[in-house]
């Protein structure tokens, strides 16, 4: 069986899979909203010159930092630049780096919309109808139809701040055993991995050679975005912040403790941290900010079933703001940067069960030493950097082992007593031998879509 009959074969084996999984899809809340877009009508998309496609909130904003990094094309030139993202979230960011970018750069026509369903045939549409130079792929968007697609169309793809653990890798390559070859066949362009070992295994799953000169190890885009944030909370007051701030107790007598980005399956385990806290510190102001907006009304549910009074932000005013006290569901999505100033300590989420971690670098911006739990693998290349100290080392985060830990230190101060200003200054030094991985990528994109790489 020849290697493109077996692609064939396992592209209408894929296709079917997403017919029959149909009906399921269209069920799940995140995947319902703007369904009809997701199918690729014909009006999906215009054509665009390079389309990026990040998963969500997080992505979103990585594309924001590459987009504004591109460099300007000379007058009266306009680059046609469709963004895409699965979740409202994602949405929203990008959405707003669009408002944002109008003036500041009008050689640049930005589209967002939504990522389509991952099918052959309607990827191969939307392929066709955005006619793109260059596809990029924030992360780990590894999706066989949207491959395929720019395969059949001559696409060259680009995987941009890309990071794989052992874990992925394993189950990519599970596509391998049904066709030998699939992932060489539709191997990228362009690679630029976050660490010397996601490039490593970047290189397996599609057949390279370690120096390859597809493959680039970048520092991450996540580390500029935090300099930028720190450098510009420095002495500066955000009018969000001030806004927010009127919405809870004075913190002086009533310290903000921050649950950020807390996932679904952390829910069980944060339940009783939140109750003990409410216990033993009852003066504080807790807030819990889910990573997800539809989980708010299950956090009132379970906090109200353990006795508790919490508060939506959603019904917070200034004309009614929160008691002091009292714990908080924020159900309001783009406040977590303000809140973060807000905070005196703060849990980032996602890493209190095996998700990988949300990112910790948000809270430092602000002077803030993020808790995190144990599972932190999407984020151990800032944790446990090899090759510079990491995180856990400069003593800028504290990984907790349990949710007893975590309490612990929640109630105690995590900063050591260390002002945020001075926390700043050591987050900014530390990050340093770490920044230029987005002008860096912009550049390798840029080439990627003059037709000048190699």
């Amino acid at each position: 069986m020849s290697l493109e009959f077996r692609h064939v074969v396992l592209s209408r084996l894929y296709g079917l899979a997403w017919r029959l999984a149909r009906p399921v899809l269209r069920r799940n809340k995140r995947l319902a909203d703007g369904w009809s877009r997701r199918l690729v009508p014909t009006d999906w998309a215009r054509p665009a010159d390079l389309w990026i496609q990040a998963a969500s909130g997080g992505e979103a904003y990585l594309a924001s930092e590459l987009v504004s990094a591109l460099p300007a094309l000379p007058d009266g030139a306009v680059r046609r630049i469709l963004l895409t993202t699965w979740t409202r979230q994602g949405l929203e960011v990008l959405q707003g780096m669009k408002a944002r970018l109008r003036e500041s750069r009008p050689d640049l026509a930005l589209e967002v919309t939504l990522f389509p369903l991952d099918s052959p045939a309607g990827m191969y549409r939307a392929v066709c109808q955005v006619n793109p130079s260059a596809v990029v792929l924030l992360e780990t968007e590894l999706w066989p139809g949207l491959l395929f697609a720019c395969v059949r169309r001559h696409v060259p793809v680009a995987i941009v701040n890309g990071r794989i653990t052992s874990k992925s890798l394993g189950g990519y390559r599970l596509l391998d055993r049904l066709a030998p070859g699939f992932w060489q066949a539709v191997a990228p362009a362009l690679v630029t991995a976050t660490t010397p070992d996601d490039t490593a295994r970047f290189a397996r799953l599609f057949g390279m050679p370690e120096d390859d000169p597809r493959l680039h190890t970048v520092h991450n885009i996540k580390f500029d975005r935090a300099a930028r944030d720190a450098e510009a909370a420095c002495g500066t007051i955000n009018p969000q912040t001030v806004q927010l701030a009127h919405l809870l107790p004075d913190a002086a007598a009533h310290p903000v403790i921050l649950l950020a980005s807390v996932r679904e399956e952390e829910e069980a385990i944060l339940g009783p941290v939140v109750q003990k806290l409410a216990q033993q510190k009852p003066e504080a102001t807790v807030v819990i900010a889910p990573r997800h907006m539809h989980r708010a009304g299950n956090w009132v549910q379970r906090l109200e079933q353990a006795g508790l009074t919490p508060a939506r932000r959603s019904c917070l005013s200034e004309k009614q703001p929160a008691a002091p006290g009292q714990i908080i569901v924020w159900d309001t999505f783009g406040e977590l940067n303000a809140l973060y100033a807000l905070a005196g300590r703060v849990f980032v989420g996602g890493s209190m069960a095996p998700l990988g971690g949300q990112n910790m670098l948000e809270p430092l911006a602000h002077g803030r030493v993020p808790l995190t739990g144990p599972y932190t693998d999407n984020f151990n290349w800032a944790m446990d950097d090899t090759d510079l100290p990491g995180l856990v080392q400069a003593k800028l985060a504290l990984r907790c082992g349990d949710a007893a830990h975590l309490t612990q230190a929640l109630l105690d101060d995590p900063a050591g007593g260390v002002a945020p200003e001075d926390i700043r200054r050591q987050f900014l030094a530390w990050l340093e031998a770490r920044r230029g991985g987005t002008k860096r990528c912009s550049e390798l994109v840029e080439i990627l879509l003059t037709k000048e790489f190699q």
